[in-house]
């Protein structure tokens, strides 16, 4: 397959969008993950029993993971990019994830486990570059010493006060 360096210059800037919300989110620099979505993008993570929600009501959750997990760190890649249209100006793009953490469980100790799945995101390219304005979160599975006595998205919610 060809690219044009056009169309290369998009897909690095779709990676390097979710680049910024990976190391922003673990970094708990949570007001640039202003410059990952659009304000109004709209958020489905019921598959991991958290929210469906747009970014205004998801961000003060993302604001509290930390609270929900002694460690915490994503990874993601195998970015599958397809452009909608020759204009490019809209990506259905879909992540592989792995999340390692840690959690405090029930017995006082430090629990680690995977969360395992998929993010399909529909990308925007705006004037200020690439948004994301729709994202699904396909929960896979949860490996390894979970303390969570449930799915692992209500627990945190619960575990940041924001109830499900």
């Amino acid at each position: 397959m060809t690219y044009s360096l056009e169309e290369l210059a998009d897909r690095m800037a779709i990676q390097d969008t979710l680049v910024r919300y990976v190391h922003a989110l673990d970094d708990q620099e949570i007001d640039v993950l202003d410059t990952v979505f659009l304000p109004d993008c709209m958020f489905d993570l019921t598959s991991a029993g958290a929210m469906k929600a747009p970014w205004t009501e998801v961000k003060p959750f993302f604001a509290k993971l930390h609270l929900t997990c002694t460690r915490d760190m994503h990874f993601f890649g195998m970015h599958k990019i397809v452009f909608r249209d020759p204009s490019r100006m809209d990506a259905d793009v879909r992540s592989k994830v792995i999340n390692p953490m840690g959690a405090i469980g029930e017995d006082r100790k430090e629990h680690f486990f995977q969360i395992h799945g998929t993010y399909d995101d529909v990308f925007t390219k705006t004037v200020e570059g690439w948004r994301i304005r729709k994202r699904t979160w396909n929960m896979g599975w949860t490996s390894g010493d979970c303390p969570y006595p449930t799915d692992a998205g209500s627990a945190r919610m619960e575990i940041a006060g924001m109830g499900t």
